[in-house]
């Protein structure tokens, strides 16, 4: 070990490293507080509210099979479009989401994200290549620490960890805490929250491999589905309180599925107040059929997503139908509840 460190006096003895040791020593000094400079730092910011704390690193487990692309994918979607995540305020941003796997169908639920809450989809990049993030060469590291200076993304969702550490020991603290490590460069290049879709052993409930993921994750959140229902956990929150268990139900729509609140219209109990008064309306509207911008307009009290939402709600339990022409959706109350 001695040896280690002559060889470090040594080295240090050139001129440029001295000055670069210099450097290092002024900022070192500038970052040095007191107590009331220590109080003074101020508290976490979120991106959504409880869940993904700006500028973090954070991970989305769960089993294979257990939705975590789809909440990654309605995440990404209420960060880009600022629309309140299962009633959790969203800072808006820019998203830059990393498809190492996957690619198929995945625009697919984009789509149905879109069009369920009634909200266009923007201000999201995808990159579908599975970079290699744990190449001891760090060239890919380093380019995509280039490209985030590029695009200033508040959120980078990489889906998923295992392709983009093709050839590291998940095992090993020493591959997987050098994964860690390039994802700390990446965040603090743009101040990024990010985002690691992973899995999780077949017979536990941590993430899969080393626990030096764990020990670096600022947020750790789990999926987990039972038929259709999705438990998402919340494994860990460093720098903020632990929320309890969201209950969320996998809705089919078209091709793909939703992700909502469970909706007790559709086990016999009475609508929301929302609901009610979307039916009102359009049973006061010209020919009981209006379209969904309409709606929104009659509802100045909700978001378009909230409204698109309870829409959405209504069609399933059959309470009003629902056809599309171009971009647009029309709603309408069925011809045998009409007065």
């Amino acid at each position: 070990m001695s040896d280690k460190w002559d060889q470090m006096a040594a080295d240090a003895t050139g001129e440029d490293t001295q000055d670069a040791t210099q450097t290092r020593y002024d900022e070192l000094e500038l970052r040095l507080v007191d107590i009331d400079g220590l109080e003074a730092i101020p508290p976490p910011e979120f991106l959504i509210d409880g869940y993904l704390i700006k500028n973090s690193l954070a991970w989305l487990g769960g089993k294979p099979g257990h939705f975590k692309s789809f909440v990654a994918v309605e995440m990404a979607c209420c960060v880009a479009t600022g629309t309140n995540w299962h009633g959790y305020k969203v800072k808006q941003g820019k998203v830059l989401y990393l498809i190492a796997e996957g690619v198929t169908g995945l625009a697919q639920r984009f789509r149905t994200w879109s069009k369920y809450n009634g909200v266009p989809i923007r201000d999201i990049t995808f990159l579908p290549l599975p970079l290699r993030l744990a190449d001891p060469s760090g060239i890919d590291v380093a380019a995509f620490a280039t490209l985030l200076l590029a695009h200033k993304p508040d959120l980078v969702i990489i889906d998923t960890q295992a392709r983009v550490t093709v050839g590291a020991d998940e095992n090993s603290s020493r591959d997987m805490g050098e994964f860690v490590d390039a994802l700390e460069i990446l965040r603090h290049m743009h101040h990024s929250t990010m985002l690691t879709v992973h899995h999780e052993p077949r017979n536990a409930t941590n993430l899969r491999g080393s626990i030096s993921l764990e020990g670096g994750a600022g947020t750790i959140l789990r999926c987990f589905k039972e038929g259709d229902q999705l438990t998402i956990e919340m494994k860990k929150q460093k720098d903020a309180p632990e929320l309890d268990d969201m209950l969320l139900v996998a809705y089919p729509v078209g091709e793909s599925i939703v992700l909502d609140e469970p909706d007790p219209t559709e086990h016999g109990k009475r609508n929301t107040a929302l609901q009610d008064h979307l039916i009102d309306t359009l049973m006061e509207w010209p020919g009981y059929e209006a379209s969904g911008t309409d709606l929104v307009g009659a509802c100045p009290d909700g978001s378009r997503a909230t409204v698109y939402r309870a829409l959405g709600r209504l069609e399933r339990t059959k309470k009003v139908n629902m056809r599309e022409s171009g971009n647009s959706k029309f709603f309408s109350i069925p011809l045998a509840d009409r007065p």
